[in-house]
């Protein structure tokens, strides 16, 4: 019975385990698919637990337990993923947020920048508006200004018509339709006058030496203008002024370097009568030279001019002619047929001989030749008759021709520089002539004929080596300016000059003996007015100085001396002292000594080497020129405005910068400053 019961008991645990079984595989299977769902849905935290729930009561075998711990590792992979994923997704968060701080600081402080800036616009718009307005009426007010002047510019030459015409009226008016020309000529002017398109009866306007801007505007005020026949202006090019205008110009002044075509195109404008090509580095004239037939006046003086072509003998009407300062070896051939020449000027070129025809230039009244090359003149070069400025300085000239006692009209003549060594007996019959210069030749007799020049009032004889003196020799009667060295001026006879006529002597002193006896003379020279003493012989002065009681300039020029002699301070009348060339004078000690004893209005200080200005001439209040050209003077002190006299200040050829002249005109805005 027992035995049954067992049985019963072993076949119902079997049974119930079997039972079990099959109930447990249906769950793992049922969870597992549920679980999997889960990991594919992304629910892997769920999809975990389910995985670790099912192996932990319904995996039976180990090849479950291994696919549930698979299972749960790839969850756990994925989780890990998402946990990563969410970390850095939080950390972008909190970039992003930190970016959108940012940003609205930003975005803040960009309208806060903005707000300043529209008001920083504002403000500026009003400045603007406020700079307009202020240069609108500074616009104005220079208009105002430039018609002033325009206006001023435009009396003064109404008033240099009126020496010769009546164009003002007893009131002060100006009668417009009176006036005829009108000179403008080296003015400021950058636009013609409104005043002008009133006169009517206007035929001549020159324009030279201006700056006008508009030309257009220029030529439509003169465009109503129809007796206008004659206008002269400074270009650069014929391309400056508009091609319609170009047949009113009647004369040309080029401004700056010119091309070969522009004088083409200048050389077609046969309607010229002034044309004046100098300072423009011309190398060649052209031969249309010779189309220019009605020119009258022709300047082409500071060029690089070798040759003139012989078509300029076309040029009949050609009075008055500049070439100096060129490269001409040789005039042409056809220069004789510019019969109506009067005013020729052809210095320092290198012209060796004049043509033939040369002496057919009858109208002549003044002519340069000097600094040239000449060895000798055309021996009927006195036909020229009508002669009265003759320059021949620093040629070659050995003699002059017999003829030039036919410069019947000759009133100045300039032989400075030459060989000349005698002068033609037929010298003297030139009646009219007042000023004649022969200094730095070869004489060593006083030429007997000077004394026959009864109207020569100004005589320059130095730096010669005069020695012998006629016997019988006329008087200079009307001789008031003489220049001579101290040894000829010792020995020259009282019967050739009235000593008490002179008001001017320029001594060359060669030797102190020869200075002091010069003195001796000098004091019969009771109305001598100016005394000049240069030479670097020249240490002192002699105490007959002070005999000389009209003396009120002094130069004491081109000396070695390292002191102001005594006496020159002991002049009581002196107003005028030149010291120019002394490089070795002490010129504190000499200025100390002028302060100490003269009251002077000029001191002249020119070509010293002087660095700065002496600093105890300020103490000179009585000046009223103050000359420093040629030195080495960068700048002047401010001190210089005690000069309260000062009206005229040169420095010419100084290094002062443009800085420095600014400076000065403010300084001394009352001044005449010349550099």
């Amino acid at each position: 019975m027992k035995i049954f019961k067992y049985l019963f008991i072993l076949f119902f645990f079997f049974q119930s385990a079997f039972l079990q079984a099959q109930f447990t595989q249906a769950d793992y299977q049922r969870y597992f698919e549920k679980a999997k769902a889960q990991y594919f849905l992304t629910n892997y935290l769920d999809a975990f637990e389910q995985f670790d729930m099912i192996k932990e009561h319904f995996a039976q075998t180990e090849l479950q337990k291994k696919e549930l711990s698979d299972w749960k590792e790839k969850c756990r992979i994925k989780i890990r993923q998402e946990q990563d994923v969410r970390t850095l997704a939080l950390e972008a968060a909190n970039q992003a947020n930190i970016a959108a701080n940012l940003a609205y600081i930003q975005l803040k402080l960009a309208r806060e920048q903005e707000k300043i800036a529209n008001n920083a616009f504002m403000q500026s718009m009003k400045e603007k508006e406020a700079y307009f307005n202020s240069l609108t009426k500074a616009l104005k007010l220079a208009d105002k200004m430039q018609k002033k002047m325009e206006a001023a510019i435009f009396e003064k030459a109404v008033r240099d018509i009126s020496k010769r015409k009546a164009v003002i009226n007893e009131w002060g008016k100006f009668n417009y339709l009176e006036i005829d020309t009108l000179n403008f000529s080296y003015n400021e002017l950058s636009r013609v006058p409104d005043e002008v398109v009133k006169c009517k009866n206007l035929v001549s306007i020159n324009l030279i030496g201006t700056d006008i801007i508009d030309w257009n505007d220029c030529f439509t005020k003169l465009s109503g203008l129809k007796k206008l026949s004659e206008v002269k202006v400074t270009i650069s090019s014929l391309d400056s002024i508009p091609i319609e205008y170009w047949n009113k110009i009647t004369g040309i002044e080029i401004k700056g370097n010119v091309s070969d075509s522009t004088v083409l195109d200048i050389c077609s404008q046969m309607q010229l009568t002034y044309l004046d090509l100098s300072r423009s580095d011309l190398r060649k004239l052209p031969y249309e030279i010779g189309n220019l037939i009605l020119l009258e006046c022709l300047d082409l003086s500071n060029n690089q001019l070798t040759q003139i072509p012989n078509d300029i003998g076309n040029l009949l009407k050609l009075k008055r002619v500049n070439i100096s300062n060129n490269k001409l070896s040789e005039l042409p051939t056809k220069f004789g047929n510019l019969r109506s020449i009067q005013n020729l000027n052809l210095e320092n070129n290198e012209i060796k001989k004049l043509p033939e025809n040369f002496i057919m230039l009858k109208f002549l009244s003044r002519l340069n030749l000097s600094r040239n090359k000449l060895f000798a003149l055309p021996s009927e070069i006195g036909d020229i008759s009508n002669l009265e400025y003759l320059d021949l300085s620093y040629n070659n000239l050995a003699q002059l021709p017999v003829s030039f006692s036919s410069f019947s009209s000759l009133l100045r003549l300039s032989l400075a520089g030459n060989n000349l060594v005698k002068l033609p007996d037929e010298f003297g019959k030139m009646q009219k002539l007042t000023f004649l210069d022969l200094k730095n030749n070869l004489f060593q007799d006083f030429p007997p004929a000077l004394s026959f020049l009864v109207s020569l009032n100004f005589l320059d004889i130095s730096y010669n080596e005069i020695t012998n003196y006629p016997i019988q020799v006329g008087i200079f009667n009307r001789l008031v300016a003489l220049y001579i060295d101290d040894f000829t001026f010792t020995g020259l006879p009282k019967s050739i000059i009235r000593f008490e006529n002179i008001m001017a002597i320029k001594l060359h002193s060669t030797s102190e003996v020869y200075l002091n006896e010069a003195f001796v003379k000098l004091k019969k020279a009771n109305n001598l007015v100016s005394l000049t003493l240069e030479g670097r012989k020249l240490n002192s002065i002699s105490k007959d100085i002070l005999s000389l009681n009209k003396l009120s300039i002094l130069e004491l020029n081109d000396s070695l001396m390292t002191q102001l002699p005594e006496n020159v301070v002991k002049i009581k009348d002196l107003k005028t002292l030149k010291l120019n060339s002394c490089p070795k004078l002490n010129f504190k000690e000499a200025i100390d000594l002028i302060n100490s004893n003269l009251v002077l209005e000029n001191i002249y200080l020119e070509n010293n080497n002087l660095l700065e200005l002496p600093q105890n001439i300020i103490n000179h209040s009585s000046l009223y020129g103050l000359f420093l050209d040629e030195n080495k003077l960068l700048s002047m002190p401010s001190e210089i405005v005690n000069l309260s006299n000062l009206t005229y200040l040169s420095l010419k050829n100084n290094p002062i910068t443009l800085e420095e002249r600014e400076r000065l005109a403010t300084l001394l805005p009352k001044i005449q400053i010349h550099f």
